[in-house]
């Protein structure tokens, strides 16, 4: 649009500007200036500054080539929306980069007579041999191999569909002939005899040419007829001179090449027996090496390990978190858990999840899980090490700042010790996790094992510490209440003497007292009794 006092003029573009379609349906403007048009025929963007459009289609990984009038939208983190028939697109337009390979053309096949020819005879060290037709430079053709036919194809894949050819036979065509990637042929009848040559120019799906591209030489051997017949006949004789002397010649040759043959045979194989050698060293060196390097990562790793256990050792949860986010830390991975048995009710012993580190909240809603339910009560159950490399959808997740992955890898490792399993260790990944790092949780979870036992033991010392702590406090004032009886009895009774006299009528009813005092007494002392004994 232009601007000339209060005049406004507009620019037009069509198809006849490069455009796919003269249908507009949206337009989205990117951050260098660009424009992003969806049309009938495809998305196209037009670069404002040399007013250049470069479309792009279904073949590019477009839901089609027609889109929705008005179906579009740029989203607050930069990316475009482009609604169609069959679904939208979503991309990035910075992330839209131009191949800017120049593609090299190639010769895939030659016919004569519409058969293949794989390979041609050229001459190689003053002999002929047999090359593929892909790599030749030169072809020579009888006069009487009339119908030709060259198929040819630009190396580039990105989208082959798009890729554009041009080719001219020298000596024969006066210009180029355009053509598209499904016609990559070109065929020529009745060529005279002589030198001509053939040449493929080809361009990658972006319309980026290679024009130098293919170039081949087609030799066409005239007939006899048109050659001179002194020629003819001077050659015959010259050619029945030499072909006697080629022959002996040849025969010494062969001999001579045979002799040297052999010898560079034998040389080569020393060579070859040498080198081997030296290979298998180097495997062995770089084995070592590997070794090495996986050795002192497990040096390494248990001494860490070791570390964080010395200093948490008396905090069952504050250890259990710190172990399991050191691990999961040092090997590498995205997820863990540790779970422990709770077994304090002997009749529903199960498995308490104790610490996670960046855990699925769904998939590790609530704490507890039973011995023999999933991959954890399975890996409990049976003392040995779980591992799946290819879990389902959404059996667990990463949420980060990047978006949502999903962890394909599972390995679940049993905390034991002398086949006594304490608990299970939980490890998720999104790439498989190595087995000499599995190695290390194992051996790792050994020394975790002895500590846990050990602080297991100490709680369960302290809880029946407590409850005999109490059960004494019981008994004394069990004791003191008796004693109190006793002494109120005792007083009762000397009452009752000095005043035996007055309260006969009252004797009956203090015997009975006295009677359920003494019941009281017998039951407080099989009590003490029991208690007693069980202690």
């Amino acid at each position: 649009m232009h601007h000339q006092d209060t005049a406004v003029y507009f620019e037009v573009y069509t198809t006849k500007d490069g455009m796919p379609n003269n249908i507009v349906n949206g337009i989205l403007e990117d951050d260098t200036g660009n424009l992003w048009i969806s049309t009938n025929k495809g998305i196209t963007k037009f670069n404002t500054e040399d007013l250049a459009f470069r479309n792009y289609d279904k073949t590019d990984g477009l839901q089609g080539n027609e889109y929705n009038y008005t179906a579009s939208l740029k989203s607050s983190r930069g990316e475009f929306y482009f609604g169609g028939k069959n679904g939208f697109n979503v991309f990035r337009p910075e992330d839209i980069k131009e191949n800017p390979n120049k593609p090299a053309i190639v010769l895939t096949d030659f016919q004569i007579f519409n058969e293949s020819i794989d390979k041609v005879k050229v001459r190689r060290a003053a002999r002929k041999v047999y090359q593929s037709i892909s790599e030749v430079d030169e072809i020579k053709i009888s006069h009487k191999q009339n119908v030709i036919g060259f198929e040819f194809s630009a190396l580039d894949y990105g989208n082959p569909g798009k890729n554009q050819y041009k080719y001219m036979l020298e000596g024969f065509d006066k210009d180029w002939t355009e053509i598209s990637a499904d016609k990559r042929y070109a065929s020529y009848t009745n060529l005279n005899g002589g030198k001509y040559v053939f040449r493929v120019a080809g361009s990658n799906s972006d319309g980026l040419w290679n024009e130098e591209g293919l170039s081949i030489k087609l030799v066409v051997r005239p007939p006899f007829w048109k050659r001179k017949s002194f020629i003819i006949i001077s050659l015959l004789i010259i050619v029945y001179l030499v072909i006697r002397y080629i022959r002996e010649r040849q025969q010494k040759i062969a001999r001579d090449k045979k002799m040297l043959e052999d010898k560079i045979k034998a040389g080569m194989e020393e060579v070859e027996k040498q080198k081997q050698e030296v290979a298998n060293k180097d495997v062995e060196l770089e084995e070592r090496i590997e070794g090495d390097k996986e050795q002192n990562w497990y040096n390494i790793g248990m001494a860490k390990m070791s570390d964080v256990m010395s200093k948490n050792k008396d905090d069952l949860l504050k250890l259990s978190q710190r172990i399991i986010t050191e691990m999961v830390e040092y090997v590498g991975i995205q997820q863990g858990a540790l779970y422990l048995l709770n077994d304090e009710n002997e009749s529903d012993p199960y498995l308490e999840l104790m610490a996670a580190y960046a855990p699925d909240d769904e998939r590790l809603e609530g704490k507890r899980n039973n011995l023999q339910e999933g991959q954890i009560g399975a890996c409990f159950a049976e003392k040995k090490i779980i591992k799946i490399n290819n879990l389902p959808e959404g059996y667990a997740n990463l949420i980060s700042g990047l978006g949502e992955s999903a962890l394909k890898n599972l390995v679940v490792i049993p905390l034991k010790l002398n086949e006594v399993a304490v608990g299970v260790v939980e490890l998720l990944s999104i790439e498989a996790v190595a087995d000499y790092r599995i190695e290390f949780v194992e051996k790792a979870g050994e020394t975790l094992t002895a500590i846990l036992t050990s602080l297991k033991a100490n709680v369960q010392s302290r809880k029946l510490l407590d409850q005999q702590k109490v059960q004494s406090e019981e008994l004394s004032s069990q004791e003191e209440e008796l004693r109190q009886n006793l002494e109120e009895m005792q007083a009762t009774q000397e009452e009752s003497s000095r005043r035996a006299d007055k309260l006969t009528k009252h004797t009956n009813e203090f015997k009975e007292k006295e009677k359920k005092y003494l019941e009281k007494i017998k039951k407080l002392e099989a009590t003490i009794k029991t208690f007693k004994k069980k202690k």
